[in-house]
């Protein structure tokens, strides 16, 4: 199955491939990168809800919905304030991930201050 991204994974390239390897594979865990599920035309919100008991990891970044862009949360189109609250009460780690050729050093710790106030409400 191929997402709108052209993206091509043989294991786990669907949702459901992956409710079946986090229920057979015994202490598998999930990790979101949420521009790539973003890019792939499914809402990272819906796979934080979906795996949220296997979910140990989130890679933070926006994208416009067709490539993996690597943006600041809010630069793009995808809804990620409310997931980012939503990781707030989850005990995950939350890496940010950013294009580094795209952003100053200003302005990724700008992009990690944001991130921070979000993740304390």
């Amino acid at each position: 199955m191929r997402g709108r991204s052209g993206y091509q994974f043989p294991l786990g390239s669907s949702v459901e491939a992956m409710e079946v390897l986090l229920g057979q594979v015994e202490g598998a865990r999930f990790t979101l990168d949420t521009g790539h599920a973003y890019a792939d035309g499914l809402d990272p919100m819906e796979l934080a809800r979906r795996f949220g008991r296997e979910l140990v990891e989130v890679h933070l970044h926006d994208n416009g919905g067709r490539h993996d862009e690597h943006l600041i949360p809010g630069e793009g189109s995808a809804r990620l304030k409310p997931l980012i609250e939503f990781l707030a009460q989850k005990d995950v780690v939350v890496c940010l991930e950013l294009d580094p050729f795209r952003y100053s050093e200003a302005q990724v710790l700008g992009a990690v201050s944001g991130v921070r106030s979000w993740l304390k409400k």
